[in-house]
């Protein structure tokens, strides 16, 4: 891996600290067994390093594009000379199961090496089910590899990478401190890690948070990121906007998109990030900048319109447990 160009002083992935790290690393992915790492840079720093250790160039990958941040991807493993096949997600839906299972179907040579999925698209808001992916994969009896990013969605959305059989998983943001990238491997690929090293206090940051995690109970921050989700969509109806992800089943715990008329061309789309949020007070805090910007470019909304309909939706629904204090 290339060395850390982060703050000192750094800590490799062999030193104690990080194994005290680990446990908790691959219990919030729902890891067993497999390789974990922390790595210095972001995510696409990431990406570059594992393609390089897993792929050669020529090797065919289907990738699953379901906004832009899928779709950076993809240019990026072209630019590795990887031979990159794509399927298109209708606007505002998830992953394209049955096409990518009949794409897989079709692959009588097994050609494809890989398949790569963004768990969380946010350009769009749209969650797409790795555990489809896999299911796909498996009645194909296929051997490619099952990549997914699950950047932002730490620890807002589930993650079970052992059962969803994932080979490589890559995230940043969410709990992870800047400039910090989780790493999560199956034991059919055995990328070199051990040379790779992050800041020492990013590794202390990341303990506590950990700790606070736990301490609250992983299903209980999930609904807790829940009921954040619903609060924020329910701000982006009473502003008189749709939220892009089309269906429910599709809604991403971590972002939530609406698409502005195109009567409003001072923007076209609004972006709420929600998955990060420390308690109730910073989730509202980011909706009523976001409604003041709107009232700003001109969009016919009341004052506290969304506030009002988040706040609401968050008090019926009951309170949480704030990380504030291990930010």
């Amino acid at each position: 891996m290339r060395p850390a160009a982060t703050i000192a002083p750094l800590e490799r992935n062999s030193a104690p600290h990080f194994e005290n790290l680990e446990p908790g690393l691959r219990r919030l992915v729902g890891q067993r067994r497999g390789h974990t790492a922390l790595l210095a840079g972001s995510a696409d720093d990431a990406w570059r390093d594992v393609l390089a250790q897993t792929l050669a160039p020529g090797d065919t990958v289907l990738a699953v594009r379901v906004g832009p941040a899928s779709a950076t991807w993809v240019t990026q493993a072209r630019d590795r000379g990887l031979d990159v096949e794509t399927l298109d997600a209708p606007a505002g839906e998830g992953l394209p199961a049955l096409d990518v299972s009949h794409r897989l179907e079709a692959d009588h040579e097994g050609r494809i090496r890989a398949v790569f999925v963004r768990y969380s698209e946010p350009g769009t808001g749209v969650r797409s089910s790795i555990a489809a992916v896999r299911d796909a994969l498996d009645a194909a009896d296929h051997g490619a590899l099952l990549l997914i990013d699950a950047s932002d969605t730490l620890p807002a959305m589930a993650m079970r990478k052992e059962d969803w059989g994932v080979d490589v998983l890559i995230a940043a943001g969410g709990i992870l401190p800047n400039d910090t990238v989780l790493c999560a491997t199956s034991l059919r690929v055995a990328p070199a890690f051990d040379d790779a090293a992050v800041s020492a206090a990013g590794l202390r940051q990341l303990e506590r948070r950990l700790d606070a995690l736990f301490a609250e109970g992983l299903d209980a921050v999930r609904h807790r990121y829940g009921r954040y989700a619903e609060a924020t969509r329910r701000a982006i109806r009473a502003w008189g906007l749709t939220p892009c992800a089309a269906d429910p089943r599709c809604y991403s715990a971590s972002t939530t998109v609406a698409r502005l008329s195109e009567a409003e061309r001072k923007a076209r789309y609004v972006a709420i990030d929600h998955g990060n949020a420390l308690d109730d007070d910073a989730l509202l805090a980011r909706i009523a900048d976001t409604e003041k910007r709107l009232r700003t470019a001109g969009l016919p909304i009341a004052q506290d319109a969304g506030v009002g309909a988040a706040a609401g939706w968050l008090q019926a629904s009951g309170t949480t447990t704030s990380l504030r204090a291990v930010a």
